[in-house]
């Protein structure tokens, strides 16, 4: 629906690990932490998919459908794999890559007409797209 903003860091997302995944009827949410080394709050990035997301984890590509929820449960695989990279790809898509070769791709470029999916850091502004 929306493009990433141009200031957008895909950087500020190295770092992280997946530590959670939560899965609806029509929306799955990531959460992302960064290694806690000292005590007090820990930093944490959701994002949440409303639309699709293509991944890619062992031997397996896949692709997740928001209007099929079973198909989100294959990212489970993907808990505690530490992101490597992230790449903008198009306007609007995001492609978080993790240590081991795997990958989630959220597509933001495929629906014009409705949000693909949303980013939110450490509680911070929410970037829908």
């Amino acid at each position: 629906m929306y493009e990433l903003p141009e200031n957008f860091d895909e950087n500020q997302l190295v770092g992280y690990y997946l530590g959670e995944v939560g899965i609806g009827a029509f929306t799955t949410n990531l959460r992302f932490a960064k290694p806690q080394t000292t005590a007090g709050s820990s930093s944490t990035i959701n994002i949440c998919i409303k639309g699709n997301a293509t991944y890619f984890c062992g031997e397996r590509l896949g692709k997740c459908e928001a209007e099929n929820p079973r198909s989100m449960t294959a990212l489970v695989d993907l808990l505690m794999a530490d992101i490597d990279s992230v790449q903008r790809v198009k306007k609007a898509s995001l492609k978080i890559l993790f240590k081991h070769g795997e990958y989630i791709l959220f597509d933001g470029d495929s629906s014009p007409d409705y949000e693909s999916y949303l980013i939110q850091i450490s509680g911070g502004e929410i970037i829908v797209v």
